[in-house]
């Protein structure tokens, strides 16, 4: 082998030790970069003017607890800039909420009024935890003490919400929860001047989450006389309710209601508006019943497995309204999932999904 050889194939060597050496620089930042983005119960008011071409900028829990715990502002823009983790997700069981090796949990907020609007620009709330340590014969009907990232909307405020996703979350409430809203106002407005109204679009929902209260809704708990809609968007947490069995609906029968998109709403004007969402744990995108007016397009709905008669034999639960269509969860996921009529042709009509091998994800959380 002469010289000239032996320097190439130390010359490949030293190339690829360099680019090796370079990706596991990079892995390791981003694990560090997580570790540092937990939060540590302050607060720290986030950097921006809050309009919408320059909105104040989240890059932390520390900021956005500022910005919850606050109220937010009439008219104000916030966005995130970073992933955000309120508490380190490996050392909590998400489906039980209890801590593991001795961590205890930071708790989020409850019943504080937002007014605001807020682009997760393709960003994750991981951690969120609230625990009132309730079984749900002691969680009761009632508007008081809302939960969820978003714990109450401002009566007659108008909230967006867009390009975010939550995970690793876990809420037991006494009286109504969410993922993202727990109460959007509560109340007698009789007109469009006086509404609460939330816009939802391009959100999503993990699958470690659990939510637990009298009321639930993966994307709005409670609400009287207001506007919800809700577009591009989907559920793969867990979310229960005590309510059905109370109110003695379909016999008595539940403990829990299902993941619902929406939780209750009341009023002749509240409205709710979904398209192009799916539900992969729930039967029903419409909350309760004496929402007014309902327009459901291009949605799919898991249904709910029950244990209705107590024998141990899981059941399948179809509860359906106009627009949403009941689907097995295997013809939710993998390939054709977006084209096939079997399965969820009509969820892509805006163009904000892509195929997977498991669920369809929204292209805005695709890096």
């Amino acid at each position: 082998m002469n010289k000239i050889r032996i320097r190439k194939i130390v010359s490949v060597i030293l190339i690829l030790s360099l680019i090796l050496s370079l990706f596991t620089t990079d892995v390791l930042a981003v694990g560090n970069e997580k570790d540092k983005n937990v939060w540590d119960g302050t607060t720290s008011a986030p950097k921006g003017e809050g309009t919408k071409e320059s909105p104040y900028l989240i890059s932390n829990g520390a900021e956005l607890a500022y910005v919850i715990s606050t109220g937010g502002g009439e008219g104000k823009h916030y966005k995130l800039t970073d992933d955000i983790y309120l508490n380190e997700i490996d050392k909590v069981n998400w489906a039980t909420g209890e801590g593991i090796d001795g961590y205890t949990p930071r708790t989020w907020y409850d019943s504080i009024e937002f007014q605001g609007s807020i682009n997760g620009n393709g960003h994750v709330v991981y951690g969120l935890y609230y625990n009132a340590g309730l079984d749900t014969s002691e969680m009761v009907e009632g508007w008081s003490t809302p939960v969820g990232l978003i714990p109450c909307i401002k009566n007659g405020a108008t909230v967006t919400v867009e390009k975010l996703g939550v995970d690793n979350m876990y809420i037991n409430a006494k009286c109504t929860a969410s993922a993202f809203i727990g109460r959007a106002g509560n109340s007698s407005a009789t007109t469009e001047e006086s509404r609460t109204v939330i816009h939802i679009d391009k959100c999503f929902v993990g699958e470690n989450v659990d939510v637990t209260a009298f009321c639930t809704g993966v994307f709005r708990g409670y609400s009287r006389n207001n506007g919800a809609y809700i577009s591009n968007s989907y559920n793969l947490g867990k979310f229960r309710s005590n309510a059905d069995k109370k109110n003695n609906i379909d016999g008595g029968t539940y403990d829990y209601r299902f993941s619902w998109f929406i939780g209750n709403g009341w009023g002749i004007n509240d409205e709710l508006y979904i398209d192009c969402c799916y539900n992969a744990t729930g039967a029903l995108f419409r909350g309760h019943w004496n929402t007014f007016k309902t327009k459901i397009t291009n949605c799919y709905a898991a249904g709910l497995t029950e244990d209705k008669s107590g024998d141990g034999i899981a059941e399948s639960v179809w509860y359906s309204v106009s627009g949403d269509t009941p689907l097995p969860k295997e013809r939710m996921q993998g390939e054709g999932t977006l084209v096939s009529i079997q399965k969820m042709s009509s969820l892509n009509a805006n163009g904000a999904y892509i195929e997977t091998v498991g669920y369809p994800v929204l292209k805005a959380f695709v890096k």
